[in-house]
């Protein structure tokens, strides 16, 4: 990726898909009390951790925009997931990594 442009189309079409799949899962947050709910759940922290994870310092600030505009959905799923400990500690885990990045 040549210029910070590109980087951002980048990120936003990387991320797009996970982002909309936690929208979803914050759309329906009883849901997150079954099992299905919530592995949907785990599964969606988890892509976004991986994704930070992978960030590098030039992704840094799309990635850090991505987060800002999902920060309620993730609010609303680790409200919804307080009886799940793997969903707490993974939001956990996700903030440690956003804000080491």
């Amino acid at each position: 990726l040549n210029d910070e442009a590109q980087c951002q189309e980048y990120i936003a079409r990387v991320l797009s898909p996970v982002g909309r799949v936690l929208q979803a899962v914050a759309a329906e947050p009883g849901l997150i009390q079954h099992p299905g709910g919530e592995a949907r759940a785990i599964a969606v922290v988890e892509a976004l951790r991986g994704a930070v994870r992978a960030t590098i310092a030039r992704s840094q600030a799309p990635v850090f925009d991505f987060f800002v505009a999902c920060f309620d959905s993730l609010l609303i799923v680790q409200s919804a997931g307080t009886g799940s400990a793997q969903i707490s500690r993974l939001v956990l885990r996700l903030t440690e990594g956003i804000v080491a990045a």
